[in-house]
């Protein structure tokens, strides 16, 4: 008698040691759980305008991209491949939308747009944007127009008042490049105008 009691209390033992064991690999399961990293970056899109487009008209562009709820900063490096300027900056970001605004260089802008969560996770978008200047050949048809509202008119001052973006009897040599700047006489209103960026499209002032 006195050995069944002693193998049962013997079996009760183990089966409370295995229960143990068991209580134990699961509690350190759950930790080492808890303690893996989140090594999910976030992921971010640009929407606007198109990686790698050619932007006319203002040079002066609003970026704009959205990103995963989990982001919480959206930094944006600007470089002028011309100058070799260089500017970074923190997007505004709205929920899951972010938005920068930009002064485009002429020609080559390479941008890196880098989405960051609270660990450290990051992920990085790097394209370029074009804001083109125009290479004139002789022969070339005309590309864009300047102090008139069509390629046909010649009113001087468009047949109004003098403004920036009138032009009466240009003429002369000084019409050149300096840098970002086109410099172009305006000899019936007894001016020299600076267009800064150098126009891409007609309308300049």
């Amino acid at each position: 008698m006195l050995f069944y009691l002693m193998r049962a209390l013997l079996q009760r033992q183990t089966q409370r040691r295995i229960i143990a064991i068991i209580a134990v690999a699961l509690l350190l399961a759950a930790c080492a759980k808890e303690d893996d990293p989140d090594i999910t970056a976030p992921s971010i899109e640009i929407t606007f305008p198109d990686p790698g487009a050619d932007v006319t008209g203002s040079n002066a562009v609003t970026l704009q991209g959205i990103v995963s709820s989990d982001t919480i900063s959206v930094e944006i490096n600007h470089v002028v491949e011309a100058t070799d300027a260089k500017v970074t900056f923190d997007a505004n970001l709205n929920g899951t939308d972010f938005s920068a605004d930009l002064t485009l260089g002429n020609n080559a802008n390479t941008i890196t747009a880098t989405a960051k969560d609270v660990i450290g996770n990051s992920t990085t978008l790097i394209f370029t944007l074009f804001y083109p200047v125009l290479a004139p050949t002789n022969g070339m048809p005309a590309a864009f127009v300047m102090g008139q509202n069509t390629f046909t008119a010649n009113d001087p001052n468009r047949g109004g008042a003098v403004a920036a973006n009138t032009l009466s009897g240009a003429q002369g040599s000084l019409i050149e490049w300096q840098n970002t700047v086109l410099y172009v006489p305006d000899t019936g209103n007894h001016r020299i105008l600076g267009f800064n960026p150098v126009p891409t499209a007609s309308d300049a002032s």
